[in-house]
């Protein structure tokens, strides 16, 4: 088939308009980038990162920025709930790793006696919720069991949540064994901390976090 060269350059100017330029496509995928970037789980997993590195303070901080509402049980109504959950997971881990001598706003600063008991009430309690939601989270079950190591009377329930995970070979990290180690001391089950400790050093993260103080 035949086309006159009018009804040819037509074609030429529609296709003209309807197909981006390579220019303009990139910039488009460079739009479309920009606007799928999730500030907050950016700031959930920077927050996680500091706790890993022992700068618990900082965390909470960051943490705090993206959740206002971080103390409440039930999260937030614009937040997706697993988010919600690392993040306030953060926040009451910094709070446990600083013996509760942490600022986390009004009424919480962590500079009391008071305060502090109350900041790590308050962790031990979203820490209890969480463990009970995911009840296979054995992960969730040492950070339970960390909790309950920094109230009144609790390392021997510690002892024996971690014991049962360390006899069913299920302890998912080798902090989960230093808490152990920690517990069995306090209880005075010296053997007991010797061999937690050993099977800390087993699972490869060194000497740093597989001792007793």
């Amino acid at each position: 088939m035949k086309f006159s060269g009018a009804v040819v350059a037509s074609l030429l100017v529609i296709a003209g308009m309807t197909v981006p330029s390579g220019a303009d496509a990139c910039l488009r995928m460079k739009r479309r980038r920009v606007q799928k970037v999730d500030h907050k789980l950016q700031d959930v997993n920077r927050a996680e990162h500091l706790l890993a590195k022992g700068q618990g303070p900082r965390a909470a901080k960051v943490a705090r920025k993206r959740f206002k509402k971080f103390t409440a049980a039930t999260g937030e109504p614009d937040s997706g709930k697993a988010l919600f959950n690392r993040a306030q997971r953060t926040i009451a881990l910094a709070t446990l790793r600083s013996d509760g001598a942490i600022d986390l706003g009004k009424g919480m600063r962590g500079k009391t006696p008071e305060q502090r008991m109350g900041n790590l009430a308050w962790a031990t309690s979203i820490l209890e919720i969480q463990a009970a939601a995911e009840p296979d989270n054995m992960l969730l079950r040492t950070y339970l069991a960390e909790a309950l190591m920094h109230q009144p009377g609790g390392d021997a329930q510690a002892v024996e949540l971690l014991s049962q995970l360390a006899n069913d070979d299920l302890m998912p990290t080798a902090r989960g064994f230093a808490l152990l180690a920690q517990g069995q001391q306090r209880l005075g089950d010296v053997s007991g901390m010797d061999l937690s400790l050993q099977r800390c050093r087993e699972l490869g993260e060194g000497d740093d976090i597989c001792t007793v103080a």
